[in-house]
């Protein structure tokens, strides 16, 4: 495997942790906050993600597009929210940093687009 594979892989295996995590994390902490009422809609979000993620792994492109244009939307989302105290908390900047690189790692990336190039021409 190339270098420049090696580091795409790497890098989406780190968005995928990174993303799952802060999925599985907040919503444990919604569950906890506002009650078991909440916790479908968690799962049901954290099954998405996780399908999404499979898809982009698998090197699906249109995916990766779609992944990154719903992580776009979800900062422009949250930095446009008219409550300011919202982006005080900790969890929603962790949010808007890791979706923020994410998002550029997944347009931008070189080594990402080396990945899918590979994962496609292995099919």
């Amino acid at each position: 495997m190339e270098p420049n594979v090696k580091r795409g892989k790497i890098i989406l295996i780190s968005i995928i942790c990174a993303s799952l995590l802060l999925d599985a994390t907040m919503t444990a902490l919604v569950t906890f906050k506002f009650g078991l009422h909440r916790l479908p809609h968690g799962i049901i979000r954290f099954l998405v993600t996780s399908t999404f993620m499979y898809y982009i792994y698998t090197g699906k492109r249109w995916v990766k597009n779609l992944f990154a244009g719903l992580l776009i939307y979800s900062v422009i989302s949250i930095l446009l929210s008219y409550n300011t105290s919202l982006l005080l908390h900790p969890l929603m900047l962790l949010l808007l940093i890791v979706h923020s690189v994410s998002a550029t790692l997944l347009i931008f990336s070189k080594d990402v687009r080396s990945y899918l190039d590979e994962k496609a021409t292995r099919v």
